[in-house]
């Protein structure tokens, strides 16, 4: 049986600091005021990752919802781990959406429209926030936008770099 070779490399892959803001639709001032709010945390290296991504993605619409980053943070860090991973374990997750009462600031994750009465309480007045749709979105983004991290040559490498090219210059059309 003939095996075939993938056609990307078998390798983890990230997106720079602009693409991570080209495929979420944030502003770099707005990501970083979230960064130092403790909202959200930064990679020291520049590299983004999917959940990143993901991650980025999820804190806009909560922040949008919420209209102000101490609920949002709240609502965030309270909600964060159930949001990820049901935003991972989903393809499409076109029904998945937050429920978020405003008052007490209490989220609750349903994944069908039959979910969302019993999520809410009576008299309590709740902003639904379909996540699936966005984070789908986001992880296509992702995929499309990837690469392998780029690693700089080390010294040694560099060197027997040039040493070839000293020995071996290359060719010019006569």
């Amino acid at each position: 049986m003939a095996k075939t070779i993938p056609p990307t490399p078998d390798s983890i892959v990230c997106v720079d600091e602009d693409t991570l803001l080209r495929i979420t639709r944030v502003a770099r001032s707005t990501r970083r005021n979230w960064v130092k709010q403790s909202l959200i945390d930064d990679r020291s290296e520049g590299r983004y990752y999917e959940q990143d991504v993901l991650e980025t993605a999820l804190v806009a619409l909560i922040v949008k919802a919420t209209k102000g980053l101490t609920d949002a943070r709240l609502v965030w860090h309270s909600n964060r781990d159930s949001l990820l991973s049901a935003v991972a374990g989903v393809s499409d997750g076109k029904d998945l959406a937050l429920v978020l009462e405003l008052r007490l600031l209490r989220g609750t994750l349903t994944s069908s429209a039959a979910q969302v009465g019993p999520a809410t309480r009576p008299f309590e007045p709740f902003v639904l926030i379909p996540v699936g749709p966005s984070a789908a979105e986001a992880r296509e983004g992702f995929r499309t936008f990837a690469a392998p991290p780029r690693t700089k040559p080390g010294r040694r490498r560099e060197r027997q770099l040039d040493a070839k090219r000293a020995v071996d210059p290359p060719s010019r059309p006569g």
